[in-house]
Formats: structure tokens, C-alpha cells, sequence
């Protein structure tokens, strides 16, 4: 029983971080526009570094090489153009079809995992991905497939979240199978280049907000950095978690199951938010929905 359940636990850790970037997800669409793109990000970011200092206080600290220390900063600048690119959709577009094209994601990471990695996945879960990217065209569609320009920056993120995993892979495994440092030095890293942009835009940042909380609204900054903080808590458990999925020899499987998350996230948002699909939007949603499931279960 104790061999099963080591055995079984990179799933459960990509179990436990799809849940932990659901509800990420879902509590983000609700503050990004009250706080603006920028914000989010130069709050988030360095609040995410809180679970990753427990973590590595419980795993342990690890020495790793300067080539590996290189890589995780890297990442760093991936990791933070994703949430900018995320959180700039967010201020204008739905959750449901923005967080549908997370599917993007685990199809890379699944990719990678397959050709650079040596894992292997069957027929099914190949076609499975293709699928999932056909399914994509539609949802940045609008009336009459005209592309929606403003879903773009969401295509970018899950590519840019993508190469933040690839590279932390490849750090993972060049400092030895240790995943508690690089990730946190690609939070440092993607602290410092968050914060660096917020100063630069500063602001235009505060016209942002004057706009945004004028009159009674004000009182409700309070509760709103509160919401950032546990987004950037829980999504930044997440990274954690499933930097040891990476470390486990488990991205192909552990990518392919965090699929599930924008699924439940796009549910949530036609039931939180209301959100509403076109007629091709809606058909891609569908097809990505079908080719995650069998990449996640078959």
C-alpha cells in the first residue's frame, strides 16, 4: 500500500494544483478589473513567494548549480508575462472563454513532454491534443469567425506559461531532481520585473485607479487587495506543488490532468459571471472540452 501511494502521489499533486488554479482563476476575473493588469501582477507575484518560503521550509533547501539558478530566472520573465497578458484579458473579456484557452497549456507541456522529455502518451491522447488546438480557433472567434484581437494576449499567456514550464523543467532536472529553488527564483525574478513595470507605469497606474475607486468605491480596495492576496497565495501553491510533478518525471500525465481546470473555471463562469458564447465559441469550448477530458483520462 505504501508503494501505491508514492506512486500515486505526482497525480495527486497535479490533482491538488488544478484545484488550487481553479479557484485562481475564478477569484481573478472578479478583482482584475477593478485593480488593472499591472497591479494584479506586482501584487500577486511577490505574495506568491509566502507559500513557496513555507514549502521549501517543509521540503528543505537544496544547493543547486548556476546554470540551473540561470534557467529558473529565465523563467521568470515567462512567468510574469503571462499574468500580464492574462489579467489584461480579464479587464475585457469573459472568464469563460479566456481561461477555455488554458487548454493551450497542458497541450504544449504534453508535447514537450513527449519529444524533449521521452514520455510517452497513446494514439488517443495525441489526437486528443489536436483537438484541443482546433477547438482554440473557434473560441478567439466572434460573429462571423472574425478573430476577437482582444483574446490574443490569453493565446500568449498559456504559450508564455507554457515556456515558464519548459524551463523549469529543464531546471529541475539540472539541479537534480530539486523543484522548491527553481521556482522560487523564478518568483524573485518575476517579482522584481513585475514590480519594475508597476514603477514604470506608475502613473498611469494611479490614473487607473482614481478612475476606478472614485467616491464610495474606495472602501472596497481593502477587500479587493485581500482577494489578490489569497489568489496570489493559492495560485502560487499551485506553481509549487506542481514544480514537484515536474521534478517526479510526470509533466506529460500531470499536464494533461490540469486540463481539467479551465474547464471547471469556464463552467463557473457561466454560472458566476453570466458569461455568454457565440454559437462558435460555444462549439469550440465543446471540442476542447472533449479532446481535454480524453487527454486527462484516456
Amino acid at each position: 500500500m505504501k508503494v501505491t501511494i508514492l506512486s500515486d502521489l505526482p497525480i495527486i499533486a497535479a490533482f491538488s494544483a488544478t484545484a488550487l488554479w481553479l479557484v485562481s482563476n475564478i477569484l481573478s476575473k472578479k478583482v482584475s478589473v477593478s485593480l488593472g493588469f499591472i497591479t494584479m501582477s506586482a501584487i500577486v507575484l511577490p505574495l506568491g513567494m509566502l507559500p513557496m518560503a513555507i514549502g521549501i521550509a517543509v521540503v528543505g533547501v537544496h544547493a543547486i548549480p548556476i546554470y540551473s539558478i540561470v534557467i529558473a530566472a529565465l523563467a521568470g520573465i515567462f512567468l510574469t508575462l503571462g499574468f500580464l497578458l492574462l489579467y489584461k484579458t480579464l479587464e475585457t473579456e469573459q472568464l469563460t472563454n479566456t481561461v477555455a484557452l488554458g487548454e493551450l497549456q497542458p497541450a504544449i507541456l504534453v508535447l514537450f513532454g513527449i519529444f524533449a522529455l521521452g514520455e510517452s502518451v497513446n494514439m488517443i491522447q495525441a489526437v486528443s491534443m489536436m483537438i484541443i488546438f482546433a477547438g482554440a480557433v473557434l473560441v478567439v472567434t466572434v460573429e462571423g469567425l472574425s478573430i476577437n484581437k482582444k483574446l490574443i494576449p490569453a493565446c500568449f499567456a498559456m504559450l508564455s506559461w507554457a515556456l515558464y514550464w519548459v524551463l523549469i523543467t529543464y531546471s529541475v532536472h539540472a539541479s537534480g531532481s530539486t523543484f522548491s529553488m527553481p521556482v522560487l527564483v523564478s518568483r524573485i525574478t518575476g517579482s522584481a520585473i513585475a514590480i519594475a513595470y508597476f514603477a514604470a507605469n506608475k502613473g498611469k497606474v494611479m490614473k487607473y485607479m482614481h478612475s476606478a475607486f472614485s467616491g464610495r468605491r474606495r472602501r472596497e480596495l481593502g477587500i479587493i487587495v485581500a482577494f489578490v492576496s489569497i489568489i496570489a497565495i493559492v495560485d502560487a501553491s499551485g506553481d509549487f506543488i506542481f514544480a514537484y510533478v515536474t521534478a517526479s518525471n510526470a509533466l506529460a500525465i500531470g499536464s494533461a490532468l490540469t486540463a481539467l481546470s479551465p474547464i471547471a473555471a469556464s463552467i463557473a463562469g457561466f454560472f458566476i459571471y453570466k458569461d455568454r458564447l457565440t454559437a462558435p465559441q460555444l462549439a469550440g469550448f465543446a471540442i476542447m472540452v472533449v479532446g481535454a477530458l480524453s487527454l486527462a483520462i484516456l
